[in-house]
C-alpha cells in the first residue's frame, strides 16, 4: 500500500508534538482518565499494522454482542475489554463519501483498497497508526448506509462512541471528505490577525453533528487552518497557533462531562447555551436537525432524569418554549426580523427545530408561572431513537388566554417565528391569541403567540411567536396606565386549556 512521501513527512512532524500531549494527558490529568462511556462501538475500522503493510478494514468487535450478528459471518474477537479506539469528526462534503452499506458490508470486512479511501479519511487512519493505536470509528464505514441500513439503531449511539474513545480527530480545516488534513501553503498560517477557531477556514465547526461530537469527546486532536491544536477536560493547547488565538472553541470552552461541577452539569443554562450554539450550524438533511444533537440530548437525560421532548425538556417546559428566532433577544431589549424559514415536518411548531435558523433561548430567572403544563408528548419516527426524529408532538397547556381583539398591541412586543413583512401587515394577516406563561425576576410578563381556536377543535393551536408584557414601574404600582392594564387583563381572564402542535 503507497502512501505519499509528503504526507508521510508532514504527519511524522505534526505529530512529534502531539504524542507528548497525550502522554501528559495520561499521566497528569486524573478527570480525562475516567469515562460514562463502557459499550465498545458495534463496529471500528481497524487500521492495520503501523508500517502499513496492510490495508485497513471493518472490524466487528466481540464485546458488542454474544453471538454473530445476523448476516455477519466474520466475527473477530477483541484482545481485552479495554482497549482503545479513536474516533473521526468531519465533514462529508457534497462530492460522496466511502460507506459501508448491506451490499458491500462483507467486503469491507476482507478489507478496504487505499486507493479507494478519501484523502480525510486516509489521513485520519496515517494519525491513528503514528499516534500508536489499531482502531478508528468513523461514521460512514462504521455504521451501515441507506435505507437498509442501520443508522437508526446506531446513531443514538452518538453519546457512547465520542465519549468512549479515548481521542477524537477533529479534521476541523477540511471542507468535505476529500481534502485531508494538510495545510496547502495557501491557507492562512502565516497570518497575524487573530482569528477564533469557529471562523472562517475551518469549515467542520460550522457543521451541526459536530459539536456533539465535541461535546462528547474526551480528548480532542484539532487540524485547523492556524494549525494542530489539542483539547482535553483538562487542558487547552496548540502547535504554530500563528493567528495568535488564545481560547478555543468560544463560547463554549467546557465539556458536558469532566469540565464542569456535578452541579453545573445539571444546570439547564448549559444546555440551552448548546442548543444556541447548535442552531446557528449547518445540515446537509434537514431531518437530521434533532438527530444530530441526540448525542447530548440522551447524556443530559441520563444526569438529569429529565423527559424529552423535541428539542425540549418537560420539567422546564415553560423556559424552553419561550425560544425566538434570531441573534438578538427580545429579553435582552432588542431583536432582528430577519426571516426565518420553518422547516418541513421536522419538529412541533412549539421546538425551536421547527425553524431553520439561529435561535435564542429564554435564561432569565422565572419569579412566578402563571400556566400550567398539563400534558406533553410526543411521536417518534423510531421508537428506537428517543433522542431523534418526531413525526408530531403536542403540548396541553392552562393559563390565562387573551385574544388580540383585547390587546393594546403598543404595550406588548411580539416576535413571530416566521417574519413575512412589516408587524401591521403580520397583523393583519392573522388572528392570534396570547396566553401569558409566566414573570420572569425582572417583573417582565413572558408568553406564547397562537394562532388557531377556529374551525372543528376551537381548542388547538399552533405557536407563531413569543411576546413580553415590559415592566414599568411607574404605572404598575399603582395600577394605572396602559402596562398595568395588560396584566390586569390577564390577572382577571379565566384560566383556558388548550393544545398546541
Amino acid at each position: 500500500m503507497a502512501t505519499s512521501s509528503n504526507s508521510q513527512d508532514w504527519l511524522d512532524t505534526t505529530l512529534n508534538q502531539a504524542q507528548p500531549w497525550i502522554s501528559r494527558c495520561l499521566s497528569k490529568h486524573v478527570e480525562c482518565r475516567t469515562t460514562m462511556h463502557r459499550r465498545i462501538p458495534t463496529r471500528l475500522v481497524d487500521v492495520g499494522p503501523s508500517d502499513g503493510s496492510k490495508n485497513p478494514f471493518l472490524f466487528v468487535p466481540a464485546a458488542t454482542c454474544s453471538a454473530p450478528p445476523e448476516g455477519e459471518g466474520l466475527w473477530t474477537p477483541i484482545p481485552d475489554s479495554s482497549f482503545r479506539y479513536l474516533a473521526l469528526s468531519y465533514c462529508w462534503g457534497t462530492q460522496g463519501n466511502l460507506m459501508t452499506t448491506p451490499e458491500n458490508v462483507d467486503a469491507r470486512r476482507a478489507g478496504i483498497a487505499w486507493d479507494e479511501i478519501p484523502q480525510t479519511i486516509k489521513d485520519a487512519v496515517l494519525v491513528t497508526r503514528k499516534l500508536g493505536f489499531r482502531y478508528l470509528w468513523v461514521d460512514a464505514l462504521c455504521i451501515i448506509q441507506g435505507p437498509r441500513g442501520d443508522w437508526a439503531t446506531e446513531s443514538p449511539k452518538m453519546a457512547d462512541v465520542y465519549g468512549g474513545a479515548f481521542l477524537t480527530i477533529s479534521a476541523a480545516v477540511s471542507p468535505s471528505v476529500h481534502h485531508g488534513f494538510h495545510q496547502r501553503p495557501e491557507s492562512p498560517f502565516s497570518t497575524t490577525e487573530p482569528r477564533l477557531l469557529t471562523e472562517w477556514g475551518n469549515p467542520l465547526y460550522h457543521r451541526g453533528w459536530a459539536l456533539q461530537e465535541r461535546i462528547l469527546s474526551r480528548r480532542v486532536l484539532i487540524f485547523a487552518d492556524t494549525g494542530l491544536y489539542w483539547e482535553c477536560q483538562t487542558s487547552d493547547t496548540w502547535l504554530y497557533n500563528r493567528g495568535g488565538q488564545k481560547k478555543l472553541f468560544p463560547p463554549i470552552e467546557w465539556n458536558i462531562r469532566g469540565r464542569l461541577k456535578p452541579a453545573e452539569i445539571l444546570s439547564h443554562v448549559n444546555w440551552l447555551r448548546i442548543v444556541e450554539d447548535y442552531s446557528n450550524r449547518l445540515l446537509t438533511l434537514e431531518r437530521d436537525k434533532l438527530p444530530a444533537l441526540s448525542g447530548v440530548a440522551t447524556l443530559y437525560s441520563s444526569l438529569t432524569k429529565y423527559d424529552y421532548l423535541a428539542g425540549l425538556w418537560n420539567q422546564t417546559l415553560l423556559l424552553d418554549l419561550l425560544w425566538i428566532p434570531g441573534r438578538s433577544s427580545m429579553y435582552l431589549g432588542s431583536f432582528d426580523f430577519v426571516s426565518p424559514s420553518h422547516s418541513q415536518n421536522t419538529a412541533p411548531s412549539w421546538s425551536w427545530a421547527s425553524v431553520n435558523r439561529q435561535i435564542t433561548t429564554f435564561s432569565q430567572t422565572v419569579e412566578t408561572e402563571i400556566s400550567k403544563v398539563l400534558r406533553a408528548q410526543t411521536e417518534l419516527k423510531d421508537p428506537r431513537a428517543p433522542f431523534g426524529e418526531v413525526i408530531s408532538g403536542s403540548i396541553v397547556l392552562r393559563g390565562p388566554l387573551v385574544s388580540e381583539m383585547e390587546v393594546d398591541m403598543q404595550t406588548i412586543t411580539v416576535v413571530h417565528d416566521k417574519w413575512t413583512g412589516s408587524a401591521e401587515a403580520q397583523q393583519s394577516q392573522r388572528k392570534l391569541h396570547y396566553m401569558l406563561l409566566l414573570i420572569d425576576k425582572l417583573g417582565r410578563g413572558c408568553g406564547l403567540a397562537l394562532e388557531g381556536g377556529k374551525g372543528e377543535d376551537q381548542s388547538c393551536f399552533t405557536r407563531i411567536g413569543t411576546f413580553t408584557i415590559p415592566r414599568d414601574d411607574s404605572t404598575l404600582g399603582n395600577g394605572a396606565g396602559p402596562l398595568a392594564k395588560i396584566f390586569k387583563l390577564f390577572q382577571d381572564c379565566e384560566h383556558t386549556t388548550i393544545k398546541i402542535i
